[in-house]
């Protein structure tokens, strides 16, 4: 993913819509969590609209992510935040619902409901 996701047009379309979408809603000044940010392009890309931080279960991810220059990183599962609820304005999960490690979609989706209010 590291090699293709600055490239290819799929990660590109992606993160164009997913700018747009955090324009639209007047982030600048939130608090923006970036659930599964694997290897951090759209974690990058949001570091201009507020305060954001970027979660990933993947050691290596988070490593690359730090490559990127990024540091407001943790290691932990979208399963279990480890958040107290509201903690966050926006809950971005891109291509993350889907994954092996994501046990019962339904509850990972309302855990990051519960922490954006």
């Amino acid at each position: 993913m590291a090699a293709v996701e600055d490239t290819h047009w799929w990660y590109g379309a992606l993160h164009v819509l997913i700018g747009d979408a955090i324009r639209s809603r007047s982030a600048r000044g939130r608090t923006i969590l970036d659930a599964g940010c694997g290897t951090g392009a759209v974690l990058a890309q949001l570091d201009h609209a507020g305060t954001s931080i970027g979660i990933d279960l993947s050691p290596d991810a988070l490593q690359f992510c730090q490559q990127r220059g990024l540091h407001a990183l943790v290691r932990g599962d979208v399963n279990a935040l480890p958040f107290p609820a509201d903690t966050f304005d926006i809950v971005i999960s891109s291509s993350v619902l889907y994954h092996q490690w994501v046990i019962d979609v339904g509850a990972a989706v309302r855990e990051g409901k519960d922490r954006s209010g």
